[in-house]
């Protein structure tokens, strides 16, 4: 019940997280609430494989979060195809 516990709970966070850039992309925004605040989401542990987007991510500079959040959204059908591997597991 503890490990099916653990990836009920991750996976209801990376949810929440995809739900984020997708409501927010829909609103015309890019959720860069999180990234202005550091948080690191799922979507954004993806785009940081890509050293330019960590190095974005780690600076945490206004002027970084436009190619932050062009970055999250590309990742979108990973951060998916990872929740779908979490869910799977459960």
């Amino acid at each position: 019940m503890r490990g099916f516990g653990g990836l009920l709970g991750t996976l209801y966070h990376g949810c929440d997280d995809v739900s984020d850039v997708l409501g927010s992309a829909a609103l015309g925004g890019g959720g860069v609430e999180d990234m202005r605040d550091g948080i690191l989401t799922l979507p954004m542990s993806i785009a940081i494989q890509d050293p330019a987007v960590q190095a974005a991510f780690v600076r945490g500079a206004p002027q970084d979060l436009t190619m932050l959040a062009h970055a999250v959204k590309a990742v979108l059908p990973a951060a998916i195809a990872e929740l779908d591997r979490i869910a799977a597991s459960a």
